[in-house]
């Protein structure tokens, strides 16, 4: 931001002095201008003195340099006043007296010695200007500014709108007041709304700013909570974008209504803070509200006087009487954008002259709008294109991506030469970044709006000029930009043409017949028009589903899940276009080191690897075992992965080809991490063992023996001499890897997952455990801990610094990712919060270019830009897993709940699917029903349990008690109470009658996850069977246990009663199935079985025991069938499965059993049958869509269309 005044002759005088001040403490500029809440262009002006503070900030200055220590003890007054002086006299239009009062009152405060960059003002990390202009001068405004300081600041105003027509300078006046007042708020927040966010998205941003916890859902009530809290200025730009054209003042567009509620409830709820908006159109909702008298303000922001006039367009050249001038201003109505313009007219046409211009100029350039429209229509085609194109990307632009917009190859000077005329006519602006390029927010709603108006007019008339040489959607911008170009420009030509039209199915119809037009035409013609026609069809309809768009190109689409099956795109060319990805709920990911590369794995065992710069895939993997840990070698040459049952895996990361798989570890490797020479490879995991690899004979270096329970982390120091490792046994260990010796054991204060991470200076250690709010920060070479930092979410569950060792990053238990800035001095300075995820953040990495990449557990892939905290790209696969099954109690309904949070209802008399619902925002692992049938529970990765009506679907309750993932729910016998159980550790009793309220009644800690539960037929006792093989039985009505059971070392996957309840049966779902005896606990027969399971809760018990189901390692069921003479049965196959299953359920007469896989196939098997009899199956985004002699797709592209149904037919003809 700015705060100075600008002037045409260079007096070096003043910014030699305050450069001195600078670099005798050695900061940099933009420290300082972060100190003092200006930008660093404001500070680069003022040093080179082409420009100078005012009084206000000259004083922040002063004081800011005083806190430093920048000026000589002893004669701080004298050098002050000569500081003072020469700015006066610099600034030859402004005269001021140095207030003596006030220095030495500064003075007096400044303690010695002086505070260290860390320590400085609480403004330099609390004002985030987001993408407000940078204002070098306002003129004219003073009685404005007056108003705003008295209102804002004496009468503490909760509302402000600053109200007044298009280009009249309410957006400076706005940036004026906040730069120059910022020092009287805790926070201050801009944001322009010209792209029209939704509101949800608008909270988050505010939320990572204001918040210290994560709210799970961005809501109203939460941000006036933190509005009462803090002293905060919230800037809301652009007001004007979130209200319907054409309708009464003040009509806000479908999906924008929330915004009237927030306004209202900032202004009329007590508060401490201040909302100011920007608006052409007033918010009619505040109408009552509004008051001299009243905490809600209107400022009206007319023209500007023939003076002030005259200073804004001193540097253009227009020259003309008093009278002359007093008439031109007159003509526009003092309005700064239009006065600009139209002196760009004067300039060019007559030389300057007012007076010939008036003579001379038509009566019809007299307001802002019909001077756009007759500038608009004085402009080249070239000009026209650019200024459609700016409004397209509606960030600013650089030069390269402008120019490969256009498809002609068009010549730079050319280019060039356009864009040198648009910046004449005042009709575009440069940044600051060098050739970067963008509209003013009042232009951008102008081309935009005729960029809509004639491509639809074009659309209706079959006309293909516009759609075909430009883009209305861009498939690979950054997703918060493409969304804005589906808000502002998609769906306003969709709701012209739709007006025309009448319906949409004529609509869908007339662009089909378009289509049929564009493949008459060369294909090196059809520019962006098949690629618009099929955007347009797909938010017209939702789906393409048998649509044919066979032999167009096809640029600029975005087919992300988007439902296209039966469609047929043979022989298309796909140019810049996004689809579906093929992953299954993510495991594992990674980020290379300078961020070229992105590396995901998934819980079917796929590997993914895609180009992070355009999003596009590399290669896949398919088979390739789930992956714990992923980890990219420093030359970005190799891919290490961590996998189950001890094994580690290479590969080459240009080609996707597997080099080697390592073996020795005797559990599950979690961890692995690559040496800085690239030779060396670490892994750890759940035989609390690191094992040293050598990647180039690739055969075993050492052995690391010390940690007592299972290894989750590995780090190797910057110069490789260092390993350190964390685990779940309280410690960080730091080893002497070569010489295979323990330097030192560095106790963390929590227990649980222990992460650890060395910062790029190698002398720093940090770690963090998802149980404490604190990260930690030890001397490596010491073991003293230097630093600890406090977490605003839940605990940490993930951290890394970036390559530059500037940020450390960590990933939060509540979903939410934690920025803080590093430097010389201790300690870091927390800079921001990253809010999207909803599940704790799993993994964190940094990279090179501001790049960070974030994993959410059973969700998505983020990547973010670190600098502006925005969402540059979400990677989110589409997954058929139906993680749980479950039999209605009269067995005529079988409930399925999948990866992607769906709940299907399947009619077993009917056979067909009779209703579907979103219940959850990720996997749902556990579904159980009441036992009257008439309601149901399901919950899963999202940590929130949820009560339906069986026959509506109607949610009636929502818990959200558990901070981690649920695997198990059951319903007491009387249906008022349901328990559940998950990680991390513990058990929950819910009240789940449905006319009650939300009550948890109680918590009972265990030692080890839950993965299966029952209650005892009577009621009395709740078993439960854990991840580390035990088996406990609790009291229901106290919560202590009764007796503890320990089947083997893996999860019990299945527990059941017998019919006479004095036998537990139990299951691990591997080989052994225990008959106990309820009261005493002793084992009374074992059952083995042949078959290895695969470690999911896929398995069920029957009655007695007499049989028993389960999945397998691979991707069949078998069912046993046992005498209770027998200790041993030879499994039935049951076969139909492709892939490993995860769903299970038998229903309540045993007659039938469900298993569902990874693929989303269902198998309903006959138990006395002993064999299959009825295939689910769902349809993938893809399936049946013709591929056969597409281009454009490299060939992971093409493998990932196929996964996902696609395939090369032959078509007639």
């Amino acid at each position: 931001m700015t705060g100075h005044r600008q002037y045409k002759i260079t007096d070096y005088r003043f910014g030699q002095m305050i450069l001195s001040l600078r670099e005798k403490v050695n900061l940099t500029q933009k420290e300082v201008a972060d100190a003092l809440a200006v930008s660093r262009r404001t500070v680069q002006h003022w040093e080179a003195g082409t420009a100078f503070p005012d009084s206000s900030h000259l004083k922040h200055l002063i004081a800011f340099y005083l806190q430093q220590g920048s000026f000589t003890t002893g004669t701080e007054y004298d050098e002050a006043l000569a500081l003072w002086t020469q700015a006066d006299e610099s600034a030859s239009r402004r005269k001021s007296a140095f207030d003596d009062h006030w220095f030495h009152g500064v003075l007096h405060a400044v303690k010695t010695p002086p505070q260290p960059i860390s320590t400085l003002p609480p403004s330099a990390s609390r004002v985030d200007w987001g993408d407000a202009p940078d204002v070098i001068e306002i003129y004219g405004r003073q009685k404005e500014m007056t108003a705003l300081s008295e209102w804002v600041i004496y009468d503490h105003c909760r509302l402000v709108t600053v109200l007044g027509m298009g280009g009249i300078g309410k957006t400076t006046l706005a940036v004026k007041f906040a730069q120059d007042f910022a020092h009287h708020f805790d926070y201050v927040i801009w944001r322009s709304l010209r792209n029209a966010p939704v509101l949800e998205d608008l909270l988050l941003e505010c939320f990572q700013i204001l918040s210290p916890v994560h709210a799970s859902k961005p809501s109203i009530p939460f941000l006036l909570e933190l509005l009462q809290q803090h002293r905060c200025l919230l800037v809301l730009d652009n007001v004007e974008t979130l209200h319907r054209a054409g309708n009464l003042s003040g009509v806000y567009k479908e999906g924008y209504e929330d915004y009237q509620q927030l306004f209202q409830k900032i202004a009329q709820t007590r508060h401490q803070s201040c909302l100011i908006l920007t608006s052409r159109v007033r918010p009619v909702e505040l109408d009552f509200i509004e008051g001299k008298n009243s905490p809600v303000r209107l400022l009206k922001v007319a023209g500007l006087t023939s003076t002030a006039s005259q200073s804004l367009l001193t540097d253009t050249g227009l020259f003309g009487s008093s009278g002359t001038w007093e008439v031109f201003v007159h003509y526009y109505t003092g309005n700064p954008l239009a006065l600009k313009i139209a002196a760009s007219s004067v300039r060019d046409l007559f030389g300057g002259d007012l007076a010939a211009f008036l003579r001379e100029a038509p009566v019809t350039l007299h307001t802002l709008s019909q001077l756009l429209g007759n500038q608009f229509e004085q402009l080249s085609a070239l000009e026209r294109d650019i200024l459609f194109w700016l409004a397209i990307e509606r960030d600013p632009v650089d030069l390269d991506t402008l120019r490969r917009d256009f498809l002609l190859d068009i010549p730079n000077p050319e280019i060039l030469s356009g864009l040198l005329s648009l910046r004449q006519r005042s009709l575009i602006e440069r940044s600051d970044q060098g050739a970067v390029f963008y509209l003013l927010p009042v232009l951008l709603e102008f081309v935009t709006d005729r960029l809509v108006t004639i491509a639809a007019e074009q659309i209706i008339k079959k006309d293909l000029e516009i759609i075909t040489k430009h883009a209305l959607v861009k498939s690979q911008s950054i997703d918060h930009i493409r969304d804005s170009q589906i808000r502002m420009i998609l769906h306003p030509v969709l709701s012209l043409l739709k007006r025309h039209f009448g319906s949409q199915a004529m609509l869908a119809a007339h662009l089909r017949q378009i289509l049929v037009e564009v493949k008459k035409i060369p294909r090196e013609m059809h520019g962006y028009a098949g690629g618009n026609l099929v955007n347009m069809l797909i938010h017209l309809k939702t789906n393409i589903r048998g649509d044919d768009f066979s032999g167009l190109v096809l640029r600029q689409i975005y087919l992300q899940g988007v439902e296209a099956q039966d469609a047929d795109f043979s022989g298309v060319e796909f140019i810049d276009s996004r689809f579906t990805e093929p992953l299954e709920t993510i495991s594992a990911m990674t980020m290379s080191p300078s961020g070229t590369y992105l590396a995901a794995s998934t819980y079917d065992g796929h590997m993914r690897c895609w180009h992070v710069a355009d999003g596009k895939p590399v290669w896949t993997v398919a088979n390739a075992s789930r992956a714990w840990d992923l980890a990219f070698s420093p030359d970005e040459t190799f891919l290490a992965c961590s996998h189950f049952r001890g094994r580690v895996s290479l590969w080459h990361v240009p080609t996707g080809r597997h080099l080697h798989t390592f073996e020795g570890h005797e559990a599950w490797v979690h961890a692995v991490a690559f040496h800085p020479n690239g030779k060396i490879l670490a892994s750890g995991g759940g035989d609390a063992q690191i094992r040293i690899w050598d990647l180039t004979d690739k055969t075993p270096r050492a052995i690391l023996s010390g940690h007592t329970t299972r290894l989750w982390s590995l780090a190797f120091n910057a110069d490789g001499t260092r390993l350190a490792s964390g685990g779940d046994d309280e410690n960080i260990h730091v080893w002497d890897w070569k010489n295979e010796k323990l330097l030192r054991v560095i106790q963390h204060s929590a227990k649980g997952t222990i992460n650890v991470a060395f910062h790029p200076n190698g002398k720093w250690l940090a770690g963090c455990c998802e149980h404490d709010p604190e990260i930690h920060l030890w001397d490596v070479d010491t073991g003293e801990r230097i630093s600890s930092l406090t977490s605003r979410s839940h605990g940490s569950s993930s951290l890394s610094f970036n390559p530059e060792g500037t940020h450390l990053i960590s990933g939060g238990q509540d979903g939410s990712v934690e920025l803080w800035q590093m430097g010389i001095d201790l300690p870091p300075k927390y800079l921001k919060r990253l809010m999207g995820h909803q599940n704790y953040v799993r993994v964190v990495a940094a990279s090179q270019r501001n790049l960070l990449a974030t994993l959410s557990y059973g969700e998505d892939i983020k990547l973010w830009n670190i600098e502006s905290g925005k969402i540059l790209r979400v990677i989110e696969g589409y997954s058929r897993l139906i993680g749980a099954n479950a039999f209605s109690p009269d067995g005529k309904l079988l409930l399925q709940g999948d990866a992607s949070g769906r709940i299907r209802v399947w009619d077993m008399d009917n056979h067909r699917y009779i209703a579907k619902t979103h219940g959850h925002t990720g996997p749902i692992w556990a579904i159980a029903f009441s036992p009257d049938g008439k309601t149901f529970a399901t919950a899963g990765d999202d940590r929130a349990i949820r009560l339906w009506e069986t026959e509506s679907l109607h949610c009636y309750k929502s818990y959200t008690g558990h901070t981690g993932q649920f695997w198990s729910l059951v319903f007491h016998k009387d249906g008022n109470i349901l328990a559940s159980g998950g990680s991390p550790q513990g058990i929950k009793l819910w009240d789940a009658q449905m006319e009650t309220g939300n009550l948890e009644i109680s918590h009972i800690t265990t030692l080890s996850d839950v993965w299966s539960l029952i209650y005892s037929p009577d009621g009395e006792y709740l078993v439960s069977g854990h991840m580390d093989g035990s088996v406990k039985v609790w009291d229901s009505r106290t919560g202590q246990v009764k007796t503890t059971l320990q089947h083997g070392t893996v999860p019990i996957g299945d527990i059941r009663f017998s019919e006479d309840d004095k036998t537990l049966i139990t299951s691990n779902n591997e080989h052994i199935l225990k008959f106990w005896d309820f009261e005493t606990g002793e084992c009374l027969r074992t059952v083995a079985n042949s078959v290895l399971g695969n470690r999911t809760k896929a398995m069920a018990i029957g009655k007695d025991g007499h049989l028993i189901a389960t999945g397998s390692a691979g991707p069949n069921v078998y069912l046993w069938k046992t005498t209770p003479a027998e200790t041993q049965s030879d499994p039935i196959p049951l076969e139909g499965h492709t892939s490993r299953v995860w769903g299970f359920s038998l229903s309540a007469d045993e007659r039938f059993l469900a298993s569902s896989d990874e693929e989303g196939t269902t198998i309903i098997s006959d138990v006395q049958l002993g064999k299959a009899v009825e295939k689910i199956q769902i349809d993938r985004p893809y399936e049946r869509m013709n591929i056969r002699g597409v281009t454009g797709l490299n060939a992971a592209e093409r493998a990932a269309l196929k996964a996902l149904g696609a395939i090369e037919m032959e078509t007639p003809g």
